[in-house]
């Protein structure tokens, strides 16, 4: 039985080349007054969030990060005869770019017996490339041109330049999106009719989140696990101007390019919720108000690896904690599947749940303030840095 689906997201951040920037202090201090208090400088990039239907049986009407569940087209062995047709060698000599010397998530370590061709680091990336031309119409993919530079590149953190389509490139690939919408095998297609690859070595491993279990899953269900177990890359270019993004119209409905601490911020509109993941990552952001830091700093952390962030939630007299690994009360061996069912109900108040623990790596909600509150007291593993607390106006639907 499956308890999961597997699934890639993408963090797409980019810095348009405009004298915008000049005002950036400015728009810092507004922000920062927005969001309630003195924080990190305002971020020189925009980061790309969709918001999902309303019809959503996953996260319905919540802002989120471009991403789906994988598809048997984003582990075809097509993918290695295309790219050794473009740049004449094996895809897996290249692999050496995407080095990982830590601990691996599940999802990609080890073999895949279904996918006999593909490396899980190549399909997931392709997954989340995918998935990001779906939803919001723009394509992370190089030219033969485009693809030999990079190869013979050995910067491994400098920032990625994308391509801007010009308008008759744009209505063709509009054309594909709809296709590709219908049936996930033409993404496949349409690179090899526009003979353009994947940019898979710009996606660096940024986190992977397992769903929490909310009820005791039943080992003998049928029905299509809501769980997910996403890797989260992290992307970084630069542009002349943001690229077009477009909602689908049928997953998703609005897209908007904006700071980290402007999604934060605007929280509590009733058209922007942020699920709890999403608002981790968009906190974890505010560790960086450059674009060249966030960049060299995704790339060189990669290498450290990361394991599974699966939350436990426990439920509490007065709201709720959602412990991550590495609390002081986070299990040594969780319950992944959730055949155990949730943790037993607390009688203790949230706060009594709070006094003295340490350390801590959670997130906290009373019921009488409504509001969200992250708390890391301990360092992370595998040099990755803890979300810095800024605004608490996030959703608490879990």
């Amino acid at each position: 039985m499956k308890y999961w689906r597997e699934a890639a997201t993408v963090i797409l951040a980019a810095r348009p080349r405009t004298a915008e920037g000049l005002t950036r202090k400015q728009t810092a201090t507004g922000l920062r007054a927005q969001a309630g208090g003195a924080g990190p400088e305002c971020e020189d990039y925009r980061i790309l969030m969709l918001k999902r239907s309303g019809k959503s049986s996953f996260m319905p009407s919540r802002m989120v990060f471009p991403g789906g569940t994988v598809s048997s087209v984003d582990h075809s062995r097509d993918w290695l005869d295309l790219f050794l047709r473009m740049a004449g060698k094996p895809l897996h000599e290249t692999l050496r770019r995407i080095r990982v010397d830590g601990p691996r998530a599940p999802m990609v370590s080890g073999e895949r017996p279904e996918w006999p061709d593909m490396p899980p680091d190549v399909t997931f990336r392709i997954c989340g490339i995918r998935e990001l031309f779906e939803e919001a119409g723009i394509l992370l993919a190089l030219s033969r041109e485009e693809l030999s530079q990079t190869m013979d590149c050995s910067d491994g953190d400098r920032l990625l330049s994308v391509k801007q389509w010009n308008e008759s490139e744009r209505t063709e690939l509009e054309k594909w999106r709809k296709l590709v919408n219908s049936n996930a095998d033409a993404f496949l297609e349409m690179c090899v009719k526009l003979e353009v690859f994947p940019n898979i070595w710009e996606l660096h491993e940024w986190n992977n989140w397992l769903t929490p279990v909310l009820g005791k899953t039943q080992k003998t269900s049928t029905k299509k696990p809501l769980r997910f177990d996403t890797m989260f890359y992290i992307c970084c270019f630069d542009c002349d101007r943001l690229p077009d993004a477009s909602a689908d119209e049928g997953e998703t409905v609005l897209c908007q390019w904006k700071r980290p601490l402007e999604f934060l911020s605007s929280g509590e509109d009733n058209h922007l919720t942020i699920d709890i993941p999403q608002g981790y990552e968009l906190k974890r952001l505010l560790n960086f108000p450059s674009l060249e830091e966030l960049n060299r700093f995704s790339a060189e952390r990669e290498s450290k690896g990361l394991l599974r962030c699966f939350p436990l939630i426990q439920l509490c007299q007065d709201g709720f904690v959602a412990l991550y690994p590495g609390d002081c009360r986070y299990p040594e061996h969780p319950d992944f599947e959730g055949t155990g069912g949730v943790l037993q109900p607390l009688s203790l108040g949230v706060a009594q749940l709070t006094e003295e623990a340490n350390p801590m790596h959670r997130l906290v909600f009373e019921n009488a303030n409504m509001k969200l509150l992250f708390i890391c007291n301990r360092p992370l593993p595998f040099g990755h840095v803890a979300p810095i607390e800024q605004s608490n106006n996030l959703n608490p639907k879990l």
